[in-house]
């Protein structure tokens, strides 16, 4: 995994969390959530700073193993530097 799939710009940043807030409320499922944007949510922990990890990210992290995309830091860091320029 060496390019980021998604176009990551100001829409995807939209996207992406009003797919994790839906997917924290029961509403939709994990897999409505593309590769890029499951790295980038386990990355962020879904948001929330700390020691703590939320059952979204283990989730997640989970459904990255199932597709054969095991969660790479390496890789969400990539995402979050082009998502940066969108913040």
């Amino acid at each position: 995994m060496n390019n980021i799939s998604d176009n990551i710009n100001e829409n995807w940043l939209n996207k992406t969390d009003e797919l994790a807030d839906l997917f924290e409320r029961g509403q939709i499922s994990i897999d409505r959530f593309t590769t890029d944007q499951l790295h980038y949510l386990v990355y962020w922990n879904f948001g929330v700073s700390g020691i703590h990890i939320m059952t979204e990210t283990k989730l997640a992290e989970k459904e990255l193993e199932i597709r054969g995309e095991p969660y790479n830091e390496e890789y969400a860091q990539l995402i979050d530097t082009e998502a940066t320029k969108f913040y």
